[in-house]
């Protein structure tokens, strides 16, 4: 058996033995022609995210580009601005629909900037971008289905204080 990675429920790489041997065919996919596929892509379905939604989370990113230049936001900006950020645009939209009214910038998408500020909270938690300096976090061990470690055996979540 070799070892390759592969992607965990998280995102992050893991060490799953894979066998090179005919009696594992089934954990291969065979389509209509003959031919066969591992099925290891079946825990993450790229094809059932929204384009729509992609689309207008994208333009945010590419309006954040323009202002900050390009992946400034991978630098590191501190959760909790994050979540006041997300939060103001969360309750921006909420007011709009509430009042038929829009609120802010006549062209501003809150809902796409909401689901930004989230995307960039789930890469900052990621192991490799620990090391940057996120605000007022501290180490949390006690966050179910993780169980891996980064560094010097630093938890790899966090939460506000």
């Amino acid at each position: 058996m070799s070892k390759e990675k592969e992607q965990n429920k998280y995102g992050w790489n893991d060490v799953k033995p894979v066998a090179k041997n005919k009696s594992l065919v089934s954990e291969l996919k065979t389509f209509k022609s003959g031919a066969t596929r591992s099925e290891d892509a079946e825990s993450e379905r790229f094809d059932l995210i929204s384009p729509f939604a992609l689309q207008r989370i994208a333009v945010i990113f590419a309006e954040g580009a323009d202002s900050h230049g390009e992946n400034n936001w991978e630098l590191g900006v501190p959760i909790d601005v994050t979540l006041n950020h997300l939060e103001r645009h969360l309750q921006m939209w909420k007011a709009e629909k509430k009042s038929g009214e829009k609120i802010g910038e006549p062209s501003e998408d809150h809902l796409a900037k909401v689901a930004w500020g989230i995307m960039a909270i789930m890469h900052y938690e990621h192991p490799s971008t620990v090391e940057a300096n996120y605000g007022s976090l501290k180490p949390h061990t006690e966050i179910s289905g993780f169980k891996g470690k980064i560094g010097l055996n630093h938890p790899t979540h966090y939460h506000l204080r």
